[in-house]
């Protein structure tokens, strides 16, 4: 004898359950339950008008559809590159992002162009690494360029 069997009961249904078991049995059994599947299939492949669809209302468009944007390349992706940016105020061609000016968007550089935002964009700053920097006249320091400014005013003023 296998081991297992000595472990499995033997139980009696519940008369209660036994009924719901029956009924259970006679609905699966009851045809209207389930409509014959030749007779609620859709021939897919049809395209009279007649033929039952899917969903009902207005067929779809065949209007024009959007292509798919063709891949540029490597090539014409750098060709676009090759336009160089130049800021405005600075002339620096190299930056991490662009920025909005006087002149409209991505006029300034980086630098530039929160110094502009903030108020403080003068014709006396320069970042330091950009190429129209020259340390006699310009400064990347808000608090030099006044001294700077206070400066020639006096000179100005000591002239007159």
């Amino acid at each position: 004898m296998d081991p297992l069997e000595d472990l499995l009961v033997d139980v009696e249904p519940l008369p209660a359950a036994a009924d719901d078991a029956e009924e259970e049995l006679e609905w699966l059994s009851n045809k209207d339950a389930f409509p014959s599947l030749e007779a609620s299939s859709i021939d897919f492949q049809s395209t009279s008008p007649s033929a039952p669809r899917l969903f009902p209302g207005k067929p779809r468009s065949q209007g024009k559809r959007r292509r798919r944007r063709e891949f540029l390349g490597f090539g014409a992706a750098a060709e676009k590159k090759t336009e160089k940016r130049k800021c405005k105020h600075c002339e620096t061609e190299d930056t991490p992002q662009w920025r909005a000016g006087p002149e409209g968007p991505k006029t300034l550089c980086n630098a530039c162009g929160v110094r502009f935002k903030s108020g403080r964009l003068v014709p006396e700053y320069r970042p330091a690494l950009s190429p129209s920097f020259s340390p006699g006249i310009h400064s990347n320091s808000h608090r030099r360029i006044l001294e700077m400014r206070r400066r020639r005013h006096r000179r100005n003023a000591a002239v007159s």
